[in-house]
């Protein structure tokens, strides 16, 4: 077959022109209708790119070329046509006179990119990753005359990391390929190249305060010159009976930002504190976002002042803010110094988990103001719904119907999801959640959520971490998606000779995944009372005090899962069938299984350095000198071999702290364990 695609350039020359302009483009201005044009003209050649890896008899408004396929891109369809309306993407398939026209668009710019993707889709392409090897062209191309609207179920389908940054064109590709709509990284470089591909970026974090109402940073509005704090120590928390100006200077520079929050129920520094942001939001770091993350420090201090215990508590003082800075916002936005609409997230987040239990203003604007639900003390062990898991997820399962579904709850709003299949301490190691995933993510969305992402997805290099990233993407998009058989494609498309042994092997990583909060981050015990990590235990204080996960036994209570020897056991047997895959894998797939290689080995390495410093703790605790011998020579050893470690984590850092700069400090408990071993080595002295 000879394919043409048509779309209108407008007022540039070529169809490359349209694409090259985007940094000419203000995407953030509403009014700006080039965007319209730069999209469609990359769509055109991103499309056509993807059709010559099945033929080269491909073009782009060539109209001395005789075609059999017409495809038309957005705003050059006949969208007269009120029996499809397109909103999200529309897809029409037609028959005329021996020649197919396909229909690609939408009712906005994000709809047309939806339809181009879920066509390529609908004629068997498939996105699995960020590798090219990942990229799947269909065998035959085959249609038929349809008529078809795609509306993604997820409103918003994120991607978030604050490890890494936007360079890495694989990823971004990825992303629009597969209907993600929506980033936050580290810090933006390809601002145009995102939105050119209808992608909303997110901004903001727990850096708020420190960085635009911080007690130690010079007032210049003010003509002496001196701190916010000293002309103004009202504006701060009342800690203790005294005013604080505590903004953990140190942790911030490091890029972790803690300290005591603001006195949200001071009028004049909450004022100050919106206008900063706004003039962020103008020409500052903020400049860029669509939406912005309005939170508090990470477990920061609140105001003890009575004006703030009269407000509520912490959610209906993060929630009040957030109202604030929304009316300053459209103040802005009504005068002209802003031209975007701004989505303002606000955290239900360790403190802030208990909703409001106070009206809030009948004003409220919840299409700009959405509560961000994030479980990061679940488990993994149960589904977040599991009625069993009373140790853990039953709670915040509690919790989350107080925001979702509990009739006459006092927030109305919509819920953003926040998970944590990365989460920062499991540094990309290789657990998998597929089960999980496709039971939580569609429980989610038929109770009130319509946005979602976790943290924190890496860019490079995935292996089996494409299980997670491929199937949340495609249930984002279709909560009824059959993923038992996406996943069977996807095994089939990727390692056609080692399709069954690659399956296995990732049970394997899902059966020792379940406990992975508890070893390598954290969980609630006891319906939220208090937390527990091994991470924090392995040096001092009770080791494995959950029922959830003990060091060999496993009880029959329903809280239970796999002890930790256990785990090494599943981390053994994975490795033997990984043994298998690469002694016998195909060329064709030879790239794919050395990536699952690569981050098995790693993970492998950490876990097993874990395990054996665990030993080493009981051993300590045993006073058993010839135990702790044997086992810190293990410990010291893997130290020595996982500091040499880095690929796994090249994309994965913070940027002035050095928690993932290799393996060794992946463990996240590096600094801890040098002076452990201090410890023991005293002890063995002695």
């Amino acid at each position: 077959m000879k394919w043409l695609i048509k779309v209108d350039t407008k007022q540039y020359k070529d169809v490359y022109e349209g694409n090259s302009d985007q940094a000419n483009i203000n995407w953030w201005d509403e009014l700006d209708k080039r965007a319209i044009t730069c999209t469609e003209c990359f769509l055109a050649i991103d499309l056509e790119t993807q059709l010559k890896r099945y033929t080269n008899d491909v073009s782009i408004n060539n109209l001395d070329k005789k075609a059999d396929v017409i495809i038309l891109i957005g705003s050059i369809c006949n969208q007269n046509d009120n029996s499809l309306v397109g909103e999200q993407g529309a897809v029409k398939i037609k028959k005329i006179n021996e020649i197919w026209y396909i229909s690609l668009y939408g009712q906005s710019r994000e709809g047309t990119i939806n339809a181009v993707y879920y066509f390529l889709s609908l004629i068997g392409y498939k996105f699995y990753n960020t590798d090219d090897f990942g990229n799947i062209v269909p065998k035959q191309i085959n249609f038929n005359e349809t008529s078809e609207v795609y509306n993604p179920d997820y409103i918003t389908r994120g991607c978030y990391s604050e490890f890494m940054d936007d360079t890495h064109n694989g990823f971004i590709n990825w992303m629009t390929r597969n209907h993600i709509n929506f980033l936050r990284v580290k810090h933006y470089t390809n601002h145009y190249e995102l939105k050119k591909r209808g992608i909303s970026l997110l901004a903001g974090g727990h850096e708020v305060f420190y960085n635009y109402l911080n007690p130690n940073k010079t007032d210049y509005k003010n003509p002496n010159k001196k701190t916010y704090f000293d002309n103004h120590p009202n504006w701060f928390p009342l800690i203790d009976g005294k005013r604080s100006n505590r903004d953990e200077n140190l942790r911030a520079t490091e890029g972790y930002y803690t300290g005591n929050n603001i006195c949200s129920s001071n009028k004049d520094g909450v004022h100050e504190l919106c206008q900063n942001i706004i003039q962020s939001l103008i020409d500052g770091d903020y400049k860029f976002c669509d939406y912005l993350n309005f939170w508090a420090y990470d477990n920061g201090t609140w105001c003890q002042c009575n004006d703030c215990e009269k407000t509520g508590n912490y959610a209906t003082r993060m929630l009040l803010l957030a109202y604030q800075l929304d009316k300053e916002i459209k103040v802005a936005r009504s005068e002209g110094k802003i031209k975007r609409n701004i989505r303002l997230l606000v955290p239900v987040y360790h403190e802030t988990l208990e909703p409001p239990i106070i009206d809030l203003p009948e004003d409220f604007d919840y299409q700009n103001i959405i509560a961000t639900f994030f479980p990061i003390e679940r488990c993994y062990a149960h589904f977040i719904n599991d009625e069993n898991c009373t140790e853990t997820n039953s709670h915040l399962k509690k919790l989350y119907d107080k925001w979702a579904v509990t009739p006459n709850r006092k927030y109305q709003g919509e819920i953003f999801i926040g998970e944590y299949f990365n989460v920062s301490s499991f540094a990309a190691m290789p657990f998998l959640f597929p089960t999980i995933i496709n039971h939580d993510l569609p429980f989610y969305y038929v109770n009130n959520t319509r946005h979602f992402y976790y943290m924190h997805i890496t860019s490079l290099e995935w292996g089996m971490l494409t299980v997670n990233n491929y199937l949340i993407a495609k249930i984002l998009s279709d909560t009824k998606v059959n993923s038992s058989l996406v996943l069977s494609n996807y095994y089939k498309d990727v390692f056609p000779v080692s399709e069954k042994l690659v399956n296995e092997f990732h049970n394997k990583l899902e059966e020792l995944s379940k406990n992975s909060k508890y070893l390598k981050h954290y969980q609630f015990e006891k319906e939220g009372k208090s937390k527990k990590s091994l991470m924090w235990e392995v040096f001092e204080g009770e080791l494995f005090p959950l029922t959830h996960c003990k060091f060999n036994e496993q009880s029959t209570d329903l809280n239970a899962s796999y002890s930790m020897t256990k785990t090494m056991e599943l981390f053994d047997e994975a490795k033997e069938i990984l043994k298998v895959i690469v002694d016998s894998c195909d060329n064709c797939e030879i790239k794919a299984v050395m990536l699952e290689k690569q981050r098995f080995d790693y993970g492998y390495s950490i876990f097993y350095f874990l395990f054996n410093l665990v030993q080493l703790r009981l051993a300590h605790i045993n006073s058993d000198k010839e135990a702790m011998i044997s086992k810190l020579k293990i410990t010291e050893q893997l130290k020595s071999e996982l500091l040499l470690i880095r690929r796994p984590l090249e994309d994965a850092k913070y940027e002035c702290l050095n928690w993932l700069d290799n393996a060794y400090t992946a463990t996240w408990v590096a600094g801890r364990y040098e002076d452990y071993v201090e410890k023991v080595k005293k002890f063995l002295k002695d």
